[in-house]
């Protein structure tokens, strides 16, 4: 997909099972804010905190909805 041109995925796992869980893969952080950033990797973290702040994504027991998607992808391969 980055190879083709794509800077972002947003990764949603809710109609394979998991509750509520969702990712976004950012391929290149400077062309996720228009590029031109000094330090790109670090401005493309904080506007992806303000983003999910803003949205209200900010649960406090975030690492259950991590777990649900590592063993989506884990279970992925295996069939």
């Amino acid at each position: 997909t980055w190879r083709a041109g794509v800077d972002m995925v947003s990764f949603g796992t809710t109609k394979g099972g998991t509750l509520a869980a969702e990712a976004v893969v950012v391929f290149d952080p400077a062309a996720s804010l228009g590029g031109g950033a000094a330090d790109a990797q670090l401005a493309s973290e904080l506007a992806m905190r303000r983003r999910r702040k803003r949205a209200g994504h900010e649960l406090s027991k975030s690492r259950f909805l991590a777990a649900q998607i590592c063993a989506y992808l884990a279970d992925a391969g295996g069939g």
